[in-house]
């Protein structure tokens, strides 16, 4: 398997074609962007997502503080595989709910660690948890999660 690094990402790819290049964005827009579009998912075997919300404060706070949050190991893979797409509204009362996707033609990034990471990446950058949206005091650097109302898009608080 060759490995280049470009300026947008790594370049992943095995014996290939110039015009078969793939480029994975690793940037927190970039992953956000493959895990909306279904291109990283969760094998099936990967247990419910179980952080409260003040976790995942906790980890938009170290995000924007600049410390470290992890890593996350992705498997990539086009061979069939029993996998669930990320909830961008989680409520943690609900158990999971599996799609056997069996698309085989499409490559996929399955996540094997970091799972509670990016859901909770997830949830608060596009989504919901238990109804409500993460809002964010960027004079005070407080995070508040709130209740969120149809047609609402935000509120600093």
């Amino acid at each position: 398997m060759r490995r280049r690094e470009t300026n947008v990402g790594f370049v992943v790819s095995g014996a290939y074609k110039r015009d078969e290049v793939k480029v994975f964005d690793p940037t927190l827009n970039g992953v956000m962007a493959q895990v909306e579009a279904g291109r990283i998912v969760l094998p099936a075997m990967q247990r419910p997502f179980v952080w409260k919300d003040d976790r995942i404060a906790k980890l938009i706070d170290s995000l924007l503080r600049g410390f470290p949050i992890g890593t996350a190991l992705l498997w990539k893979t086009a061979t069939m595989q029993r996998f669930r797409r990320f909830q961008k509204d989680v409520d943690p009362n609900a158990g999971i709910t599996v799609d056997f996707d069996s698309n085989i033609s499409s490559e996929r990034y399955l996540v094997l660690d970091g799972q509670q990471r990016l859901t909770s990446l997830y949830a608060a950058i596009t989504g919901t948890y238990d109804g409500k949206k993460l809002f964010l005091d960027v004079l005070r650097m407080r995070y508040k999660i709130t209740a969120s109302f149809p047609g609402f898009r935000g509120l600093m608080v």
